[in-house]
């Protein structure tokens, strides 16, 4: 009797996995499917947006006065700040774009794909040229000294594996609401 119980809660359970994944993967292979993946990536775009902002507006206001002084005692800092607000305006600008696009995106433009695909390729180039010219004898200490106060706020997005998964997603999305776009309009042509 008890495993009759049993099998019968875990019939109930598997019963409703099972309509739990049917009903995922009808809403996965549905219509809107581009239309929604275009939106959840514009939605994680305008946070990672804010975020970095945030971060940076946190980063300008602070006073780095004391930090230099220890560091210049055993490093030569002559270029921080030059290097801090140079880096600091490179990444407010990558997160104004990356916020003006996850808005088109979540109002479902698609020409703003290219847009975000192009901001965050200059992301991944800037942030592999900071540690190349991190190496630079001159300049390198100071650039590796602000490249963590002006550049953190990239961090949430590479966290998330943002630059990965996003432009696949909205590449995606963008073929295949094209593609239901001409689909219709040659069927009303051809009617």
């Amino acid at each position: 009797m008890k495993n009759d119980n049993e099998e019968n809660v875990i019939i109930k359970i598997l019963n409703k996995y099972y309509r739990m994944i049917k009903r995922y993967t009808t809403v996965m292979t549905s219509n809107k499917a581009p239309e929604r993946a275009l939106i959840g990536v514009g939605i994680m775009s305008v946070i990672f947006a804010i975020f970095g902002l945030y971060y940076n507006y946190n980063t300008l206001f602070a006073d780095y006065s004391l930090i230099t002084k220890e560091l210049s005692r055993e490093y030569d800092l002559p270029n921080f700040y030059i290097s801090f607000y140079i880096m600091s305006v490179v990444c407010i600008t990558f997160y104004i774009v990356l916020f003006i696009s996850g808005i088109q995106l979540i109002r479902k433009k698609t020409a703003w794909v290219l847009i975000l695909i192009i901001v965050i390729v200059l992301e991944v180039i800037y942030f592999i040229l900071v540690r190349f010219l991190s190496c630079n004898p001159t300049y390198g200490v100071s650039i590796a000294a602000a490249t963590g106060v002006s550049s953190g706020g990239l961090m949430f997005q590479a966290f998330g594996l943002f630059p990965i998964w996003a432009p696949l997603i909205i590449f995606w999305a963008r073929r295949k609401m094209i593609k239901k776009v001409n689909s219709h309009t040659s069927s009303r042509k051809s009617q």
